[in-house]
């Protein structure tokens, strides 16, 4: 009898033992523009991605389980943004995925995780990744951080028609964001009564933008509005003050 009751205290506590090293990690993958042009967006996405999991594992995890997070960067393109998520589906086994930052890279990786399932978080500005039908495909899985591009674009011609500004003009940044934001500033355009006098684009790594700000001049619009995130942003700004 003592030998059964010692085994028995023995397995209880091998059970114990292992109920609480049960509690294995949630995997997460995280993949952002940690390199190239888009490296400024991608690095301190990532930075705080990592502040809120320490955050929440210092506070005891989710359910007891820590979380582990998988990082991966896209280099600022879309080959490499799918290699990052089959890598996190077939390799690492994420439950769930964050990223990534542009609206070209969250469209490369849609298909992905669309087909595997696995619930993922975009951290980009354009709508298509949220969208669905025909070439967008399905968007179960995928969401969304900011606000709707459409959203954006209603709340900016509101303000200009306030201001009574009629005529403006357009850049816009050749990227997947870029083009999102222009198909919605062309459709809303006439709903609030304005009219696009100029419209420009540019590619988000170049470093000069004076020809098609040549352009926007010559057609005397009361407003300019760029669409674009990033260096860019600020670089036609300079240029259009120089």
């Amino acid at each position: 009898m003592k030998r059964l009751a010692a085994l028995a205290i023995g397995i209880m506590f091998v059970v114990c033992f292992s109920l609480v090293h049960a509690a294995e990690p949630i995997k997460i993958g995280a993949f952002y523009s940690l390199s190239g042009p888009a490296a400024a967006i991608g690095t301190p996405t990532k930075l705080v991605t990592q502040m809120v999991v320490e955050k929440i594992n210092k506070e005891g995890g989710i359910n007891g389980r820590p979380i582990e997070l998988v990082l991966g960067d896209t280099e600022s393109e879309p080959t490499k943004a799918v290699m990052v998520v089959k890598k996190f589906i077939n390799v690492d086994k994420v439950a769930a995925i964050v990223g990534p930052d542009r609206t070209d890279l969250g469209m490369a990786a849609k298909k992905l995780v669309e087909e595997a399932g696995v619930p993922t978080f975009m951290c980009v500005g354009g709508d298509p990744v949220i969208m669905g039908g025909g070439p967008l495909g399905t968007f179960k899985w995928c969401f969304k951080s900011p606000q709707r591009s459409s959203t954006a674009v209603e709340k900016l011609y509101q303000y200009l028609q306030k201001q009574n500004l009629k005529k403006v003009a357009l850049i816009t940044a050749s990227d997947g964001f870029g083009k999102d934001g222009k198909s919605w500033l062309e459709k809303l355009a006439s709903q609030h009564e304005l009219t696009i006098v100029a419209d420009e684009s540019f590619n988000p790594k170049d470093t000069d933008m004076t020809a098609q700000l040549s352009k926007i001049a010559a057609a005397n619009p009361d407003a300019i509005l760029c669409w674009t995130i990033g260096p860019a942003g600020p670089l036609w700004l300079r240029t259009r003050n120089s």
